[in-house]
């Protein structure tokens, strides 16, 4: 059973993804119309979202409390949302670059570990998924704790699932998804462009 606490630390986490959400939406509306608003602002609200979405998983994690290896996992990938927010912060720094290539060597080593499947499900035996049992335990990348809520049919394939960093299905947090992909997506081309003018 959930203590008060545990379900205090989940309320949180959404509220704080929520108000990460509304400050996406105006860096969306800062694309299409920059000129309402003052010097920085974009910098400043694309820093606040990236470091507003870590801690949110930060303390999303605490409330589950998952096993070492995935809060290993998961606080290299905070601590990448941290190193892209000061980048986004503080643009002209001599370490804005060294920020950024450290958010990308830890968003790089997340997927890595996904791929490789580390941390793995279960220590050896079978490991049931969506109540079918699969006896190649060490051949799923499974990275969340969450049960699989689609029926899998393996006929003889084992399915690699990939870490959705304990999102469940509701269409809130897709869109919250979405829209951090399509945040992520803007704020590589603006990177981009900022680079090629120099």
């Amino acid at each position: 059973m959930d203590s008060i606490f545990d379900r205090s630390l989940r309320a949180l986490s959404v509220f704080l993804a929520f108000v990460t959400m509304a400050s996406v939406g105006v860096l969306l509306v800062w694309d299409g119309y920059p000129a309402i608003f003052p010097p920085r602002t974009h910098d400043y609200v694309a820093a606040l979202s990236l470091a507003m979405i870590a801690v949110a998983y930060l303390v999303y994690l605490a409330a589950q409390r998952p096993p070492w290896r995935e809060v290993v996992k998961a606080l290299a990938l905070a601590v990448a949302f941290l190193f892209w927010a000061a980048n986004q912060f503080w643009p002209n720094l001599p370490q804005a670059t060294l920020f950024n290539d450290l958010a990308i060597a830890l968003f790089v080593l997340d997927v890595f570990l996904v791929i490789v499947g580390w941390p793995q499900a279960a220590e050896g035996g079978c490991v049931e998924i969506g109540g079918i049992v699969a006896d190649h335990p060490e051949r799923i990348a499974v990275a969340t704790r969450d049960a699989a809520d689609e029926v899998v049919a393996l006929e003889g394939n084992v399915p690699l699932f990939v870490d959705t960093a304990g999102l469940r299905r509701n269409d809130n947090l897709r869109m919250l998804t979405l829209l951090l992909g399509v945040a992520a997506a803007l704020a590589g081309l603006k990177y981009m462009r900022r680079r090629a003018k120099i």
